[in-house]
């Protein structure tokens, strides 16, 4: 059906020019059809590559188009996907020269990529690049955007302090351009309120919070999904600062947002109730924390598996509340079977297990 749409396979037609090539790939991605997408760009680059003269930035195009798709699809930093990303950078520097905008968003592709490969040195570096090459060319909005992932690879190295200051930079640089009622201009600030948060400066992160929740206020009302976000960071500080029922009021909300959206087994909605169960277990609140760790467990195992890390996480949280709340023989029943899969588990020992054989032993 594609090909039809592009003129492909009609004798008579001339092959598809590449603004209609990206046009119809772009359609498939706005409709999630990733692996649909994936494959017409690649069509596309093997038809480009049996000419005799080939546009090497035409099939850089084409291959960005690839990494789009298959980072949605969930392949965002596999070997075909990192390889992809290299080969568009090196085309771009190549035919271009090494400062143009093309070759920063070349940079930024392979630095998102690369924070989550485990390879987060390699990603500051082109994160640096992208923003050296988008801060010399004046343009504000991109700058601003270098800036955010510069955030997101300092925060990959525990590096809170310098996510915050980044964040701040990249606010303020997207304030001067459009001003503050932006639904990213609240979700940079959540972000930076979570990463002030975890840098100890828990007054600049309630300020931060707060603010972001005014914005998102502004935008969308109460109802506004977006919310869920800097209501569940400020719960997680108001519990850290000793503030146990406002963080309980706060997860609430949280969860009645999410709910109007999101079913009960969504992983945004599973990931409230587990924050908010530690929220409850601070509190002394243990049954209350018990029974909503008993709704999340079982779910987490439908999703990711009953040996899934989150799955044997939830259930170190699950022993936890039931020691609390007086269970404690399922308790023990729970963790011995926990520290069975843990040991088990390749590789160096996980630290959960150091974990599980510490509430074992309280």
């Amino acid at each position: 059906m594609v090909c039809i749409a592009l003129g492909v396979g009609r004798a008579h037609a001339s092959p598809p020019s590449l603004p209609d090539e990206l046009a119809a790939i772009r359609r498939l991605q706005a409709d999630s059809r990733w692996v649909a997408s994936e494959s017409l760009a690649t069509v596309a680059i093997a038809r480009r590559s049996n000419t005799a003269s080939i546009d090497s930035l035409a099939l850089a195009s084409l291959m960005a188009e690839i990494i789009r798709s298959r980072t949605l699809r969930g392949a965002r930093s596999d070997s075909v996907t990192l390889t992809l990303a290299r080969q568009v950078l090196a085309i771009r520097v190549r035919q271009l020269g090494a400062n143009r905008p093309e070759v920063a968003e070349a940079h930024s592709a392979l630095a998102f990529l690369l924070g989550p490969a485990d390879q987060v040195d390699s990603a500051a570096v082109h994160a640096r690049q992208a923003y050296d090459i988008r801060r010399t060319a004046g343009d504000d909005t991109l700058t601003a955007e270098s800036l955010r992932l510069m955030a997101l690879v300092a925060r990959s190295r525990s590096d809170y302090r310098a996510a915050a200051r980044y964040l701040g930079e990249a606010f303020e640089l997207r304030r001067r351009v459009q001003g503050e009622d932006h639904p990213m201009m609240g979700n940079m600030l959540a972000e930076q309120g979570f990463a002030l948060r975890r840098s100890g400066e828990f007054d600049a992160a309630r300020a931060a919070l707060e603010h972001s929740l005014r914005i998102d206020e502004r935008i969308g009302g109460m109802d506004y999904y977006f919310r869920t976000v800097p209501l569940d960071y400020l719960a997680g500080l108001e519990n850290e600062v000793g503030n146990p029922a406002r963080a309980i009021d706060l997860s609430e909300e949280a969860l009645r947002v999410a709910r109007l959206y999101r079913s009960e087994d969504d992983p945004d909605v599973l990931r409230l109730l587990r924050n908010t169960s530690g929220t409850l277990d601070n509190f002394g609140d243990y049954r209350g924390a018990r029974a909503l760790m008993e709704r999340i467990v079982p779910a987490y195992a439908r999703l990711y598996g009953s040996d899934h890390a989150r799955t044997l996480n939830a259930r170190v949280s699950l022993a936890t509340a039931r020691v609390g709340a007086g269970d404690s023989t399922r308790a023990m029943a729970e963790l011995k079977v926990i520290e069975t899969a843990y040991a088990a588990r390749p590789g160096p020992p996980d630290p959960m297990l150091a974990a599980t054989l510490l509430v074992q032993a309280e």
